[in-house]
């Protein structure tokens, strides 16, 4: 039923103009917007350079079209798509890592049908080899990556939708052993790894959607984790970060909460246990989380997609755990998973955004503008018919638009759509 939606990649000096005091009216600058083919059916993004040239690249899934798109940056925050691969049907989540330790960064896609995962070898040319399939439990939803048993080898553990999250430990050759699976809260989402207890071993943080509660399974170091103890955060929990937001070296948690329209901040006391929620208001149904220091004030700020709302909300880190500022930049409605990175080279963070919205045309050119200021959408999104063409395991791209997919990837500058001081 989502078969010809789009992807939005927005991109720019997002935040290069921002300076303390946070509450002040700073400008903004933004970048050129620009469109680019990508792949049908957008679900996910993440990054990585993958032919070894010192460049972000992207990577994204396409859900309907069973395919992950490969998009080769240029270094001017442009990119070009290179080829698709395909996977397993319905292709859902995308995580980077070189599971086989040959320098090169490898892909693992979390898949609906089957239920499993599909990890495609990279060559170190920005090409990938075919896939190989792993099974799993019921219906994979989030992947992420982490050293679990300390044997230097990269293992993923992936929650599914039947309240449990699944390891699989790296073998080193890009291939997993058996899942083993520990219990969640109902209909786990995310997924968060960092040492919470500051013991050397990995722990998780699992947002739980159907609960309305977040999972902390504290990691023995062999692989396998202790019972899952629980968090109470906001209303339809979608997305969990770690990091350390106070400044005190323990890792703290931030969970985007798509019913209550806000964020939940979960300070870290240092022994795998957290403070009680803080929440934040950032716009309608937030649906994914990055962090990062976008005004380069050596504090830890979030940008947050709001599903619905059509916009990221930036907030400003005060460096105790708490956030003074919401900014919001005017999207396409539908965004969801986000990935950041300096994609142009300027030193600045940038944000590539998969948006459910349906083909949009950019209206190119530079804008400047102030926190505050109300302005017009930067994009539009005119009717465009897609076109599903057969699977086949690489579609290299000659032509600037993909009759078999006719799909856009488009490249948008952030656009101020409001300020609003957070309590």
């Amino acid at each position: 039923m989502f078969r010809h939606r789009r992807l939005g990649l927005v991109l720019g000096a997002l935040l290069g103009g921002l300076a303390l005091p946070v509450w002040a009216q700073s400008p903004v600058s933004f970048a050129v917007s620009r469109d680019y083919d990508a792949g049908d059916s957008p679900y996910s993004v993440a990054n990585g350079d993958f032919n070894g040239d010192g460049v972000v690249d992207l990577v994204v899934t396409n859900y309907f079209f069973d395919a992950v798109s490969v998009l080769r940056g240029i270094g001017d925050g442009s990119f070009v798509l290179e080829h698709s691969y395909s996977v397993g049907a319905d292709a859902a989540w995308v995580v980077v890592g070189d599971f086989n330790r040959d320098g090169a960064l490898d892909l693992a896609v979390a898949t609906h049908h089957p239920d499993g995962l599909s990890v495609l070898l990279g060559a170190g040319d920005g090409s990938f080899g075919h896939e190989r399939r792993v099974s799993l439990g019921d219906v994979p939803q989030a992947i992420a990556v982490g050293d679990f048993n300390g044997d230097g080898v990269l293992d993923l553990v992936v929650a599914n939708y039947s309240d449990s999250v699944s390891v699989l430990l790296g073998v080193g050759d890009g291939s997993f052993s058996f899942e083993v699976r520990f219990n969640t809260g109902r209909i786990p989402v995310s997924i968060a790894v960092g040492d919470f207890n500051g013991d050397g071993a990995l722990d998780l943080a699992v947002a739980n959607l159907g609960s309305y509660d977040a999972s902390v399974l504290l990691g023995l170091g062999d692989g396998s984790f202790a019972p899952e103890h629980r968090l109470g955060v906001g209303s339809g929990p979608l997305s969990v970060v770690a990091a350390d937001f106070n400044r005190d070296g323990a890792l703290d948690l931030v969970v985007a909460n798509q019913y209550s329209n806000d964020v939940s901040i979960l300070l870290g006391v240092g022994d795998g246990s957290f403070a009680p929620e803080r929440r934040f208001g950032v716009g309608r149904e937030a649906s994914s989380l990055i962090t990062a220091d976008f005004n380069g004030d050596g504090m830890l700020d979030l940008a947050v997609a709001n599903y619905l709302s059509g916009s990221v909300s930036v907030l400003l880190g005060v460096g105790d755990g708490s956030f003074a500022l919401q900014n919001r930049f005017r999207v396409e409605d539908s965004s969801r998973p986000m990935t950041a990175g300096d994609f142009n080279g300027d030193g600045v963070i940038d944000l590539a955004l998969a948006n459910y919205a349906f083909t949009t045309v950019t209206v190119p050119g530079s804008l400047t503008g102030r926190l505050g200021e109300r302005s017009q959408p930067a994009c539009a999104m005119p009717n465009f018919r897609s076109k599903r063409a057969p699977s086949q395991n690489i579609r290299p791209i000659t032509n600037r638009y993909i009759h078999a997919a006719d799909f856009v990837l488009r490249v948008c500058s952030m656009e101020p759509l409001s300020s609003s001081k957070s309590t």
